[in-house]
């Protein structure tokens, strides 16, 4: 009789275990996970053309692109005129800022860093006195979803044109989002740029299939705004893993102590 209840305490135990565990990496995908810019585009002020052409002396070039489009905005109509627009030349000229509406926004299995300054951590430890060095090395670019969909990296796709033309873009995944919530979306403001060499052959089959330039791509995504509020963004998924993991404790305990109260009451009563 007490080898069996022993046992049933160990199961009993071994699932709860299990349940933290499954609890645990819950809360981490659904942090690591979050697009924070779902919530900082509600608050962030859209960019219109006079706010452009106010900066038009900086040398920062193509650093509004991924932000909120507002008034004035060029609107991008046809593959032609996509063909057309001023590109940045490796960041050295002022390129021509676009926005449009699209009805299909198609993922492509191609991610890149949200920061080259991201790929390389290195830290510093010491064993018996002796001191060690260690760095992590994450990819620019990477076809691995399960790394891809962290916050760290964000998504490439293939836009669809008021035309009815397809173009690849490296678009915030946010604003896919809330395609798949609309059905249409208002993308942010938008410059043509070159296609990064590295991740040109990823893409290069997706080209093919839609008869494109392989020299242009659609750039929508601030890398800008995120170098300047990472330590938000990196915090926001830290915060979001406990809070995650402690509601999630606190609805296990209560419905747990539900339980035992439900179980007593049986007991009494027979």
């Amino acid at each position: 009789m007490m080898e069996s209840i022993y046992k049933s305490k160990i199961f009993i135990k071994g699932i709860s275990i299990f349940l933290h565990i499954c609890l645990t990496i819950a809360a981490l995908s659904m942090a690591y996970t979050f697009r924070l810019n779902l919530v900082l585009d509600m608050f962030w002020d859209k960019v219109d053309q006079t706010m452009i052409e106010a900066e038009v002396d900086k040398k920062d070039f193509g650093h509004f692109a991924g932000l909120p489009a507002g008034e004035g905005i060029t609107k991008l109509t046809d593959i032609e005129q996509f063909y057309e627009l001023q590109t940045t030349h490796y960041g050295t000229m002022k390129p021509d800022y676009i926005t449009f509406k699209t009805d299909s926004i198609i993922p492509l299995d191609l991610y890149q860093l949200n920061s080259e300054s991201d790929a390389y951590t290195g830290g510093h430890m010491s064993v018996g006195g002796h001191y060690y060095s260690s760095s992590t090395t994450l990819p620019i670019f990477t076809d691995l979803r399960l790394m891809g969909a962290l916050f760290l990296y964000n998504r490439y796709y293939m836009v669809k044109l008021p035309d009815g033309s397809y173009v690849p873009a490296h678009l915030d995944d946010t604003y896919y989002m809330k395609y798949r919530l609309t059905g249409k979306v208002q993308l942010p403001i938008g410059i043509a740029d070159h296609m990064p060499d590295r991740g040109q052959s990823a893409l290069q089959p997706y080209l093919d299939e839609y008869d494109l330039n392989k020299d242009r791509i659609l750039v929508m995504y601030s890398q800008k705004r995120y170098e300047d509020w990472e330590l938000l963004y990196a915090g926001t998924a830290f915060l979001l893993f406990w809070v995650i993991l402690i509601l999630g404790l606190f609805i296990k305990e209560i419905i747990k102590t539900e339980r035992k109260g439900g179980t007593t009451q049986n007991e009494e009563c027979g």
